[in-house]
């Protein structure tokens, strides 16, 4: 009787414990039911959410006004809304197969910004950044502008776009030294600040990835026309900067009586020569320093087809151009702002 007594006891504790455990493990199950339901329940009203969408049609007045500029490039090329270098897309079409536009959210803020820029002909880097907009208080906001001096961006001056909405700027302040500045969208979104710049790319450190540009919805932006004016230019800048002169051989006279004198090798001169460097683009014109044979000194021309303009921002200062832009010339000058005197323009006379 005593071994049976102790038999049941035995069994009542296993069974008591089998229920206590059974207890516990169903209300961890439905714990994790629970849990589970409320984590969908969570998850359904979170995916429920919807996206805004931006609403494209904000930038709308930006894509007039460089339709406008493309259509007629004189007469918007004080308009400071826009960037003027657009004009290039006209001024020379061997280089630039025109203006194209796409939305694009580059911060992943959930706002998609303008991008504009020129498709490049034969080239690597198929687009030249020219502009970016944003939305900012339901008006269209622009990125690159005057206060950062990236309002100009496009030949010498580039901004590449990277991978984490971060970009890449490099200008060229001489034929042979450049500017490298890391930039990123500020916390809200509506502004480009600087991160890092340097002399080079690697003294900004490791950067991300170039983001690939052609994977953009790309939209022509109006119609480019030869300008009449520059198709009629007898010279040729690409030539230039390979070291061909043929296209503007003769004798160039300035307004203070000087004369330069070209053949197709280049400048013919007893006192003076063409640096070893050659022609490069200096503030989107061609250009080159001229040097003395013997001594010190020197100065830099540019060669300017007709039609273009060369006024000139640097620095937050503008230079305007004070040449006759119907005839093609050439600036020679050791300075910034001396393309506001009309006698440092040199005009061809045979």
């Amino acid at each position: 009787m005593k071994k049976y007594f102790t038999l049941s006891v035995a069994t009542l504790s296993l069974l008591l414990l089998c229920a206590c455990s059974n207890k516990k493990q169903t209300e961890s199950s439905s714990s994790r039911v629970s849990s589970s339901k409320t984590s969908s329940s969570s998850s359904k009203s979170s995916s429920s959410k919807k996206v805004e969408k931006t609403d494209i049609k904000l930038y709308d007045s930006i894509l007039d006004m460089y339709a406008q500029a493309i259509q007629n490039p004189k007469a918007n090329q004080q308009n400071q809304e826009i960037n003027w270098i657009v004009s290039q897309a006209n001024i020379h079409p061997q280089v630039y197969s025109g203006v194209f536009y796409s939305y694009y959210d580059l911060d992943k803020n959930g706002t998609e910004e303008l991008i504009i820029a020129m498709g490049r002909v034969n080239a690597d880097v198929k687009y030249d950044l020219l502009d970016i907009y944003t939305i900012d208080d339901q008006k269209p906001l622009r990125l690159t502008n005057k206060e950062n001096q990236l309002d100009m961006i496009g030949e010498r001056m580039i901004l590449a776009p990277l991978e984490d909405g971060s970009f890449l700027y490099r200008g060229a302040s001489s034929a042979t030294e450049a500017q490298y500045i890391h930039y990123n969208f500020n916390q809200k979104g509506n502004a480009l600040e600087k991160v890092a710049e340097g002399a080079s790319q690697d003294s900004l450190g490791q950067l991300p990835a170039f983001l690939d540009l052609s994977i953009l919805d790309w939209k022509a932006l109006g119609k480019t026309e030869t300008n009449t004016e520059s198709s009629t230019s007898s010279m040729n800048e690409e030539a230039i900067k390979n070291g061909d002169y043929s296209s503007i051989a003769g004798t160039w006279k300035s307004g203070t009586g000087n004369t330069l004198v070209f053949d197709a090798n280049g400048l013919v001169s007893e006192t003076q020569h063409l640096s070893e460097y050659g022609a490069n683009d200096m503030y989107g014109f061609v250009s080159i320093g001229v040097l003395p044979k013997q001594g010190a000194g020197g100065y830099v021309i540019a060669f300017i087809p007709k039609g273009k303009d060369y006024t000139i921002t640097n620095a937050g200062e503008t230079y305007k151009d004070a040449s006759d832009h119907d005839r093609d010339r050439i600036w020679a000058g050791q300075g910034l702002g001396t393309n506001t005197d009309p006698n440092s323009f040199y005009y061809k006379i045979d």
